[in-house]
């Protein structure tokens, strides 16, 4: 990791925040999405936020006050405490509150990233939260304790991708024929058939759809879903003009009415509700 930081931060209602990013190492380009994520939030006033469904696996190394996190399978979608932790793939929103306060590392992981780096089969963490400590035990342990121990930014993410490459190096490659399949769904906006892909890996559809669910944790179709509605949300928050029906269509739905259905299903209210939402959250960050 040779890369300079680079840091924002700004006002939240009560307090301030501020994020420092760093870019992994080439090797593990197929590993990470996106930067390293270094977190910071002071504040009196509590925080809650929704999580929709995306095709990665967050982990999240904790070095301040505990988070309160609901997932649809986890207690029954009771709130529960936990420190570090592992988001495995979600079908289903989820959420995180504070107490308004927060210090932390996010590392956004590809499912078969995951897959290789913790080998666990992901059908195991589909819809639920780990503590990251009771998964790899002393290693995590060992981690954690490092990673307090620092206080610089640069050192933490260091440390960090020091950790990553030698699980790397000991970590067993998946399916080359599921990290294709994943890659043509990403590409088609989940549009392609999962019929179609089966055929052109050489597989039967059953092998396809078990294998598949294994090491990404969500069957074909329900990534495939995952990246349409991600679509869907990049050109409803990027477009003040188009009607939902419009964007319904060019999203791959069938009508606006079958977009409603899929999106209350993940965020568990409606398009226009969730927009609400996150629009009041930014207006309060900048007003403050």
């Amino acid at each position: 990791m040779g890369q300079r930081l680079r840091r924002l931060g700004g006002a939240t209602p009560g307090g301030s925040w501020e994020a420092v990013f760093a870019t992994p190492d080439p090797r593990l380009r197929a590993v990470v999405l996106g930067d390293y994520q270094g977190w910071m939030e002071r504040g009196n006033l509590p925080v809650l936020r929704r999580h929709l469904p995306n095709v990665m696996v967050p982990v999240i190394l904790n070095l301040g006050p505990r988070w309160q996190v609901t997932s649809p399978e986890l207690e029954n979608g009771k709130a529960v405490e936990i420190d570090s932790f592992l988001a495995g793939m979600h079908d289903r929103f989820a959420t995180s509150y504070s107490d308004g306060n927060s210090f932390c590392c996010q590392i956004n992981f590809t499912p078969l990233g995951a897959h290789r780096l913790f080998g666990l089969p992901m059908a195991e963490l589909t819809n639920t939260i780990v503590d990251f400590a009771e998964l790899l035990g002393k290693d995590a342990a060992a981690l954690l304790a490092r990673l307090h121990d620092c206080d610089d930014w640069a050192q933490r993410f260091t440390i960090l991708e020091h950790f990553l490459l030698q699980r790397l190096a000991e970590g067993r490659e998946g399916r080359r024929e599921i990290a294709w399949a994943l890659r043509r769904l990403e590409m088609s906006g989940g549009a392609v058939q999962i019929g179609d892909l089966a055929t052109e890996i050489g597989w039967s559809r059953k092998k396809l759809i078990h294998s598949f669910q294994r090491e990404t944790g969500l069957a074909p179709k329900g990534i495939g879903r995952i990246y349409r509605l991600n679509r869907m949300l990049s050109l409803l928050q990027g477009s003040e003009r188009a009607s939902l029906a419009e964007l319904a269509h060019e999203s791959g739905y069938y009508d606006q009415a079958h977009f409603n259905r899929d999106f209350r299903d993940f965020a568990g209210l409606s398009p226009r509700d969730y927009l609400a939402e996150i629009a009041l959250d930014a207006l309060q960050t900048a007003a403050s």
